[in-house]
């Protein structure tokens, strides 16, 4: 049997434009990621390194779960204030 436990958000950071969503080239000249519990962060990316137009401008997932939905939203937000 598969039980529910808990509430899970992913968001998707990512090096483009926010107005015409084209990728946003460069050098990354500080990566902070949040911690904490719950909060879980997929990266391929850190300080110095360059982003390229020639690859999807995805730098990390982040997942944020709590036991329940309120939780996980201000995990979530939280962690999101932590990113930098």
């Amino acid at each position: 049997n598969v039980q529910s436990n808990g509430h899970a958000i992913e968001l998707r950071v990512y090096a483009e434009d926010p107005v015409r969503f084209l990728p946003g080239p460069g050098t990354i000249t500080r990566w902070q990621e949040p911690t904490g519990d719950g909060v879980r962060v997929d990266a391929g990316y850190r300080n110095g390194d360059t982003v390229t137009p020639y690859y999807d401008p995805l730098l990390a997932k982040l997942a944020v779960w709590g036991a329940d939905r309120d939780e996980a939203l201000q995990r979530t937000r939280d962690a999101v204030a932590e990113f930098v």
